[in-house]
């Protein structure tokens, strides 16, 4: 197996290993820092007021002006090719949609899509 010259040098290197184990444990322990906990009602309210921005952020409707209305959007709008012509037209006059009944007397739209 291990001859006398053997043997030693293994067991001087499990010394070793545990030494420095024991050095690596102690000396980590110095320079750990434990968690303080501290009154964290006020870091709580931030979270929660930011939480409420950014839902009341998203769910912001915005005003819908069908003067402005581009083919793509009129596209998304449902809005067909004739009655998209229609309002181009009418824009191009230098005149102005108002209200939802001059947009459903412009384009000819149903009331369900005026809506």
């Amino acid at each position: 197996m291990f001859n006398r010259k053997q043997q030693r040098g293994i067991f001087v290197l499990i010394i070793l290993l545990f030494l420095v184990l024991i050095i690596y444990f102690i000396a980590g322990k110095r320079d750990r820092q434990f968690l303080i906990v501290e009154d964290t009602s006020v870091y709580q309210r931030q979270v929660d007021s930011l939480k409420s921005l950014a839902i009341a952020k998203q769910n912001k409707i915005y005003p819908f002006n069908p003067n402005y209305i581009t083919d793509y959007r009129g596209y998304v709008l449902g809005l067909s090719e004739e009655e998209l012509g229609r309002l181009h037209r009418f824009r191009e006059s230098n005149k102005w949609i108002n209200s939802k009944k001059d947009f459903q007397n412009v384009t000819g739209v149903s009331e369900s899509v005026a809506r």
